[in-house]
């Protein structure tokens, strides 16, 4: 009786054991910063929506914690969670990137009016500031001086004062809903369409990343298919979804296309 009752709970720890690693297997924990309409609290939003949808068709249940960007980008590469939310290109070495891409950020320059912008030589050794933690010389493919700051008040400050300062490099979306409510909506700055970089999933660079990487793939495929993506991007007014990127990542705008910074 003794022996059937030890192998009793030997087969029931073995079955909650598999089934632990079975989920353990078809779950994955992706970390990202808190983006409005995007990545909420309560893990609703427009990317979390998309990626939930997309490892779904694979029956791999997501879940969500919010830290700031850098500290996402951490957890992932100290093997604290699967992926992280969004990656431009080849962001880290440490890491995998998903094929597909669940949004482009638009990338603006901010310059003085009297700075001529109308093709790549006119950024060549020249002193640009971005917020820290962005690497936008990655995708630049002449020489720059760079100049990180702690926020965009900063740069413009230090644009209008003349002190060395030739551009500030922003995403569209930071940029604009802060230059509203800003003293600078005056001054005397132009805004240049610099270039367009795809928002991707980063994964850590496993076996099970590149698994992850790959269902993400997937399943975000079919749900291109089902025009299930540019439902979403109505759902969320976020406009029109880009499937294709651009040839060429640097994609400086025509003298008509640049438009004063108020």
């Amino acid at each position: 009786m003794t022996h059937l009752l030890r192998a009793t709970v030997f087969l029931v720890m073995m079955s909650m054991l598999t089934v632990q690693a079975e989920t353990q297997r078809n779950t994955i924990h992706i970390v990202s910063d808190l983006w409005p309409g995007a990545t909420l609290e309560d893990g609703s939003g427009l990317y979390w929506e998309l990626v939930k949808q997309a490892f779904a068709l694979e029956d791999i249940n997501v879940t969500t914690s919010h830290m700031p960007y850098a500290r996402s980008v951490e957890q992932v590469v100290h093997g604290n969670a699967d992926a992280w939310l969004a990656s431009y290109p080849d962001e880290v070495q440490a890491a995998v990137y998903s094929k597909h891409h669940i949004d482009v950020d638009e990338i603006l320059a901010i310059s003085d009016c009297d700075m001529p912008l109308h093709s790549q030589d006119d950024l060549r050794n020249r002193t640009l500031a971005w917020l820290r933690g962005y690497r936008f010389d990655r995708y630049l493919n002449v020489p720059v001086d760079i100049h990180e700051v702690d926020s965009q008040e900063h740069a413009l400050k230090m644009l209008l004062s003349g002190h060395g300062l030739n551009a500030y490099l922003t995403p569209a979306t930071l940029y604009e809903p802060s230059i509203q409510k800003s003293a600078f909506i005056d001054a005397e700055l132009k805004v240049t369409p610099l270039m367009q970089l795809p928002l991707l999933i980063g994964f850590r660079n496993t076996q099970r990343g590149i698994r992850m990487r790959d269902a993400f793939d997937r399943g975000f495929a079919q749900l291109l298919q089902q025009g299930e993506v540019a439902r979403l991007y109505q759902r969320y007014n976020w406009g029109l979804y880009q499937p294709q990127m651009p040839d060429d990542s640097l994609r400086l705008a025509k003298p008509s296309d640049t438009h004063p910074a108020h």
